[in-house]
């Protein structure tokens, strides 16, 4: 009978210590049962959160590319100025080179034209110097012979 006892204690300590591991196991499904829609609320919330990074990501890059293509057409009017400038800037360039070479052309032409004229004033003086060197040196001999000519007829006299 003892043993029976015993067993018989043995069997409630053990139902016990399972009543009280059922009890837990309640109370556990209990917060779990409350936990359960929390938990759902938390991933909507997490989905909903995660969508609104998604989006204020979204706005961030169209607007960091609004504010690039903008940029790209403000130095592209700058870079298409500066273009139309350079070839403004090249044309007058050119147009003064024109004009300039035109008239270093025209200033060498004249000066051209001014030393043909020069030299043919020089080439028709030198015929004139030496014609007059001819008419000289005619005359001094000429003055010679009558030297000659009134001397030899002093003598006669």
């Amino acid at each position: 009978m003892s043993k029976t006892k015993s067993q018989m204690d043995g069997l409630n300590l053990k139902n016990v210590s399972l009543r009280e591991k059922i009890s837990n196991a309640s109370t556990y499904r209990d917060q779990l049962l409350e936990m359960k829609p929390e938990l759902e609320s938390v991933k909507r919330e997490n989905t909903k959160l995660k969508a609104q990074i998604e989006c204020a990501r979204s706005r961030e890059d169209r607007a960091q590319k609004s504010a690039e293509n903008h940029e790209i057409q403000i130095l592209t009017q700058k870079v298409n100025l500066f273009t139309k400038e350079k070839l403004e800037l090249q044309q007058t360039y050119d147009m003064l080179k024109n004009a300039e070479m035109k008239d270093t052309c025209e200033k060498l032409s004249e000066a051209l034209k001014r030393l043909s004229e020069v030299q043919d004033k020089l080439e028709q003086e030198r015929k004139e110097h030496h014609e007059c060197s001819t008419d000289r040196e005619k005359l001094r001999a000429e003055i010679e012979d009558m030297k000659a000519l009134s001397e030899a007829l002093t003598r006669r006299k």
